[in-house]
C-alpha cells in the first residue's frame, strides 16, 4: 500500500477480490475513513477475479467514505473486473479510471466539487457563511 498524500490513500488489491479476501479491504477502508482519510483509491491492477462480495465491499466503502465526506475511486480495472462493475451499475457510481493517478485526481476533484456545493447550499439556505 502506498500513500499519495495525507488525505489520499492508495490500496493495492490482490489477484482475487472475493469472499476470502474482502475482510482485510473492508477493515482497512473503515480504519482510513475513521482516521479522516477523504480519498481512497483501490488499485485493481493485479485483480483478475471479483465476485459479489468484492463488489459489495466496494459499494459499502463508497457509502462509508461518502458518509465521512470522502470519495472512493477505482484504478486500473481489467476487462473482467470492469464488466463486473458495469453489470451491477458500480461503474456509474464509482470513479473508475485507467491509472492510479487519474483515479486519485478525479476523486479529489469530485470531493472538492461536493464541498463547494455544500458551501453554496449553506449560503442559499441562510446558514453560516452567508454574505450580506
Amino acid at each position: 500500500m502506498t500513500t499519495a498524500s495525507p488525505m489520499t490513500e492508495i490500496i493495492c488489491a490482490g489477484e482475487k477480490l472475493d469472499a476470502a479476501a474482502v475482510s482485510a479491504l473492508r477493515t482497512r477502508i473503515a480504519v482510513l475513513a475513521a482516521q479522516g482519510c477523504r480519498t481512497v483509491v483501490v488499485d485493481l491492477t493485479a485483480t483478475r477475479r471479483i465476485d459479489s462480495s468484492g463488489l459489495a465491499v466496494l459499494a459499502g466503502a463508497h457509502k462509508r467514505l461518502r458518509g465521512h465526506g470522502g470519495t472512493l475511486a477505482i484504478a486500473a480495472a481489467n476487462g473482467t473486473v470492469t464488466r463486473a462493475l458495469r453489470a451491477v451499475g458500480l461503474d456509474r457510481v464509482l470513479h473508475v479510471r485507467a491509472t492510479v493517478e487519474d483515479a486519485a485526481a478525479m476523486a479529489r476533484n469530485s470531493r472538492d466539487v461536493a464541498r463547494s456545493r455544500q458551501g453554496r447550499e449553506r449560503v442559499h439556505r441562510g446558514g453560516r457563511g452567508r454574505s450580506r
